[in-house]
């Protein structure tokens, strides 16, 4: 894990509300698991967008 993406300041994580050290890709407080489930259904609607041919 790159040091980008841990902060010594604990802040409400953005999915959960609890504390975390943890920093998504965009700096928002966010635990791995969270941030992990977001993206994976990002990319599941992206590509149902794409096989609807909506992209």
């Amino acid at each position: 894990m790159s040091s980008t993406h841990w902060s010594e300041q604990a802040l409400p994580c953005r999915y959960c509300g609890r504390p975390t050290h943890l920093r998504d890709s965009r700096g928002s407080p966010a635990h791995k698991v969270h941030a992990e489930d977001a993206l994976a259904r990002q990319q599941a609607e992206a590509a149902e967008a794409y096989g609807q041919g909506a992209l």
